[in-house]
């Protein structure tokens, strides 16, 4: 991996990086942590961990996402918003 980070020119990053922020954008796309563990090599564990940790929770597309459901009233009805 390392070899083919320097043929590219990325600089700056570990595998490990790579492999998150990997997990991060198919998360985005809405792939399920089985997927995504499936394909970095985490357990779902750990695919929850970064998510959690690391990534999801700084990530203000996931934010503006939410707010354009709540704008577009894609709650039912019969589902109360609970505190």
């Amino acid at each position: 991996m390392g070899k083919a980070c320097k043929a590219a020119g990325v600089v700056g990053v570990t595998f490990n990086d790579l492999r998150g922020t990997a997990a991060t954008r198919l998360a985005l796309v809405g792939a399920t942590e089985a997927e995504i563990a499936t394909i970095t090599g985490h357990s779902l564990r750990g695919v929850r961990a970064i998510l959690d940790t690391h990534y999801l929770s700084c990530d203000p597309k996931l934010g503006d996402s939410a707010i354009a459901k709540l704008e577009r009233g894609t709650e039912s009805p019969d589902q109360s918003m609970r505190v």
